[in-house]
């Protein structure tokens, strides 16, 4: 996933609406329309995936169950403890 810079930075859409409607300026609601299609492919692909994940064949499912509890195991493992 691409980390935001103030430079790539996707408008908010309040202020690509006020730049449309003050100044006349369409050009920020098309980087805001580009900004969130890019953003609601990776949500599509995400979902895509996990779909399929849960969806895996019978014969894969034990497979698929074993990978699923070892990276639980490793992302478990993985953060720290809090300090009560």
């Amino acid at each position: 996933m691409r980390v935001s810079t103030a430079s790539h930075r996707k408008p908010f859409l309040g202020d690509a609406l006020s730049a449309a409607l003050r100044e006349g300026r369409e050009d920020k609601l098309d980087e805001y329309a580009a900004g969130s299609r890019a953003e609601a492919m990776q949500v599509v692909g995400l979902a895509h995936g996990l779909t399929r994940l849960a969806t895996a064949p019978p014969a894969v499912r034990p497979l698929r169950n074993v990978a699923l509890r070892l990276l639980a195991q490793a992302a478990q493992q993985a953060t720290p403890a809090k300090v009560s």
